[in-house]
C-alpha cells in the first residue's frame, strides 16, 4: 500500500477516520475519568506518534521531514501537548458539552483576533461572519 498518491477512496477513508477520531475525542476521554489529564495526554500522543512512525515503513524519506529548527519543535511539541492537556483538564472540570462549546470557539477567535495583526483591521464581513 502506498500513501504517496492515494486513490480517491483511500483519501476519503483517511479523511473519514480523521473526522471520527476528532469527533470521538471528548466522548472517549470522558469515559475514563480516573486517568489523570497529563497521563491521558501522554498516552494519546504516544500512540499517535508510534502510528506515525510506523507509517514511515510505507513512506520512504518521510522521516527526513523531522529535520526542523529547534523553535519549530518547541512550539509544535508544547503546543500540541499543551492544547490536549488543557482540553482534557477542561473535560474533567466542566461538563463536556460546555467545555466543547468553549473549545470550538477557536475558529471565531482566529477571525476576530486577526484584526489585531499589523496592517489588518476588522471589516464588516468579519463581524457578520462572527455573528
Amino acid at each position: 500500500m502506498r500513501f504517496s498518491n492515494p486513490t480517491r477512496g483511500t483519501a476519503t477513508l483517511i479523511g473519514l477516520s480523521a473526522v471520527l477520531m476528532w469527533g470521538l475525542l471528548a466522548v472517549l476521554s470522558s469515559l475514563v475519568p480516573e486517568v489523570p489529564s497529563f497521563q491521558l495526554t501522554a498516552m494519546a500522543l504516544l500512540i499517535g506518534g508510534c502510528l506515525g512512525a510506523a507509517s514511515w515503513l510505507f513512506r520512504p524519506g518521510a522521516a527526513s521531514s523531522l529535520r526542523q529548527p529547534w523553535p519549530v519543535w518547541l512550539l509544535g511539541v508544547y503546543g500540541i501537548f499543551g492544547y490536549h492537556f488543557v482540553y482534557f483538564t477542561a473535560l474533567r472540570l466542566a461538563p463536556p458539552v460546555e467545555a466543547n462549546l468553549v473549545n470550538y470557539l477557536w475558529p471565531l477567535l482566529i477571525v476576530l483576533f486577526s484584526a489585531l495583526l499589523p496592517g489588518e483591521k476588522l471589516k464588516p464581513r468579519h463581524v457578520a461572519g462572527a455573528v
